[in-house]
This record gives structure tokens, C-alpha cells and sequence, in this order.
């Protein structure tokens, strides 16, 4: 190596330095991804003397590169797919990539893509040997840029990958803060589904054998008051039979709803099964049970569904019956019973009536 020669590396080295500490300083004074992409474009354009430069960086989960600000002519591509950069990207280590004019005579998939973009320049920004993007370099007057453009600059490419790395983060956490939120939206929405009956909206029948279990011990540890109550609608098959199974479904729908309004946040309603719908009312003595047994009953008697042919009113009318916790009860069978046993006593004492279960009437 003669001495002329190892003078101009000196010089470069030194030039390349005293650009790259100017950035530093500037970067450090930034406060957004906008004005740090304004210093590293001025900080390459003052070190080459360029006139078409353009920054690329890859959105958080996209492996191509996508334009983020630039000086000069908007060009057409906006986006540079990651399979044109393929072979550049298997050099080890990634260096500037430098548009000659061998290059231009017979040119690869990354020198078309500088050639369109009026490029005669790329140069990686690297952190971690990672590629966190892209500044490619033009000059409107054709003039060709040399291999020692580039080195001078190279200290300075390191500067602007520090300071681009903490900004993508942020759109990398983003993401991936993006991606659990729907994922748990995901869990949520098909737990949900797993115990909620399609039609009506009310838990479904295994679903609430588990509140049921749970509640129940619950009563009997802490010896408090606990009701169950059972709804069936009146004449069910037979509104399927004369107004059709859709319509059947709509006044289920409208029962449902009309039991929902008149539940407290701490209640458990259920579709137990067909027609017959569930609710369990902690902190709820059989008195207060009946009281609100009876206020359903109303609400669901007066009801106006018309048939989906629009033809005719359908009456709806439900029998209900209620038991409450006794100090006896061994399993949550037991209240079960009891509440099976009042129901089929209000639908053989002529339907749409509520029946509480008191030891007088059933033993």
C-alpha cells in the first residue's frame, strides 16, 4: 500500500467519523421516528452529495422494504419485495451494494430495481447483523458514485441503523401487543361460544350443572339462602306444530329475553334443555324466588310475537316452579328434584301459574 493511497483511507475515515458524530448529536435530540428519518436522509445527502435518496424500512412483520421519506422525485415503486434482495442478502457481511458499469451492461434483480428507482447506490443498515433498512443513493446529473463514496459513510450507516432500532421495536411490540389482543379476543370469544346456547343467549345446559355445583356447596358452607327455579313454555310442540319451527324459535328467543331482563348480574340463566329454561338465584329465599317467578310469568304472558308469516298473534304462557335450599340437601340433585317436582305440579294444575315447593304440598 503506497502512501497516497493510505492517506486517502485516513482522510475517509476521518470525513466518515466527523459526519457520523454530527449525526449522533442530532439523533439524540430526536423525539420521533419523522424527524430522525429527516437527519439520517440530510446526513447521507451533505456526506455523497446526492440529490435522489430514499430511506426503506420494513413494517413490523413485513419482510419486504417500504419507502418512508425521501428527497428528490417520488419514484413509482413504493415497495421493494424482499426476493429481490435475495442475493444481495446472502453476502456475509452485507456491504454497500454499488450500481457499476458492469453492472448496468448486464444487471441482476437488485440492480434493475436501483436503475428504476435512479439509484446508482444501496446501502444497508445493519444492527446485530439484522437489516433493519435500506438508503438508496442517486444523482440527477448521472454522475457515478465511487467505492470510497461509500466507505466514508459507513460509520455513519451504523449511526442511523442505532437510531432507527428503537422506533421499530415500538411498531414490533405494537404488533405483537396486536397479535395477543386478538388471540385473547379469539379465546374469549370461543369460550363464550363453548358455553352459550346459539338460540337463546342463555349458558348452556352443562355449563350451568357447574355454577349449579358451585353455588350449591357455596350455600351450604356459608349457610346462605339459595333458589332454583325451572320455566317450561306452555304448549311448546304445539306452536311448532301449527306456526313452524322458526317461529318456535323466535318465541324461545323472546321468553329468554324476557328472563334476562328480570335476572340480577349474580343469577345464572340457563337453557336446561328444549323449552325449559333454568335460573339459579343465590342470596334468594324461596319467598323472594316466588315473587319473582310470578313478575316472569306476567312479562312472558304478555308477549306479542306474530308468526313469521305474519298471519297470526302466538300466545305464550309458561309454567314455573321454585325450590330453595334445604339444610338436608346432600347434592345439587336434591334442589333439582324438588324444582322438576313444581313445575310438573303448575303444568297438571292447568299451566301458566307459579308453583313453589313446600314440604305441605309435595310430602
Amino acid at each position: 500500500m503506497t502512501l497516497r493511497s493510505s492517506g486517502k483511507i485516513a482522510r475517509s475515515a476521518r470525513a466518515g467519523a466527523k459526519h457520523a458524530r454530527r449525526f449522533a448529536q442530532l439523533a439524540r435530540r430526536s423525539s420521533d421516528l419523522s424527524s430522525v428519518t429527516t437527519i439520517i436522509l440530510d446526513s447521507f445527502q451533505r456526506a455523497t452529495k446526492a440529490d435522489q435518496l430514499f430511506l426503506w424500512i420494513p413494517p413490523a412483520g413485513d419482510a419486504s422494504f417500504h419507502l418512508t421519506a425521501g428527497v428528490g422525485k417520488t419514484p413509482e415503486t413504493l415497495v421493494i419485495p424482499e426476493f429481490s434482495l435475495r442475493d444481495w442478502l446472502e453476502d456475509e457481511p452485507l456491504r454497500p451494494r454499488l450500481l457499476t458499469k458492469a453492472a448496468r451492461r448486464n444487471p441482476g434483480i437488485l440492480d434493475q430495481l436501483l436503475i428504476s428507482l435512479g439509484a446508482g447506490a444501496c446501502l444497508p443498515l445493519v444492527l446485530n447483523g439484522r437489516l433493519i433498512g435500506l438508503v438508496t443513493l442517486g444523482r440527477q446529473s448521472g454522475q457515478p458514485f465511487q467505492a470510497k463514496d461509500l466507505k466514508e459513510i459507513e460509520a455513519l450507516s451504523a449511526q442511523a441503523a442505532l437510531a432507527l432500532a428503537p422506533y421499530q421495536l415500538q411498531e414490533e411490540q405494537k404488533l405483537h401487543l396486536s397479535k395477543l389482543e386478538a388471540v385473547s379476543r379469539l379465546y374469549l370469544d370461543a369460550q363464550r361460544k363453548a358455553v352459550t346456547d346459539g338460540l337463546t343467549g342463555l349458558i348452556t345446559h352443562a355449563h350451568f350443572k357447574e355454577q349449579l355445583a358451585s353455588r350449591f356447596f357455596e350455600a351450604r358452607r356459608f349457610d346462605q339462602p339459595l333458589s332454583l327455579m325451572f320455566i317450561d313454555v306452555d304448549h311448546f310442540k304445539r306452536i311448532n306444530d301449527t306456526y313452524g319451527h322458526q317461529t318456535g324459535d323466535e318465541v324461545l328467543r323472546q321468553v329468554c329475553r324476557a328472563i334476562q331482563e328480570r335476572v340480577r348480574a349474580c343469577d345464572v340463566a340457563a337453557r336446561y334443555g328444549g323449552e325449559e329454561i333454568a335460573v339459579l338465584l343465590p342470596q334468594t329465599d324461596l319467598a323472594g324466588a316466588t315473587i319473582l317467578a310470578e313478575r316472569m310469568r306476567e312479562a312472558i304472558a304478555e308477549l306479542s310475537i306474530t308468526d313469521l308469516r305474519g298471519q297470526a298473534m302466538v300466545t305464550v304462557t309458561a309454567s314455573l316452579g321454585v325450590s330453595e335450599l334445604d339444610p338436608d340437601d346432600q347434592a345439587p340433585a336434591d334442589l333439582i328434584e324438588r324444582a322438576d317436582q313444581a313445575v310438573y305440579r303448575a303444568k297438571h294444575q292447568g299451566r301458566n301459574q307459579v308453583v313453589p315447593w313446600r314440604h305441605s304440598l309435595f310430602v
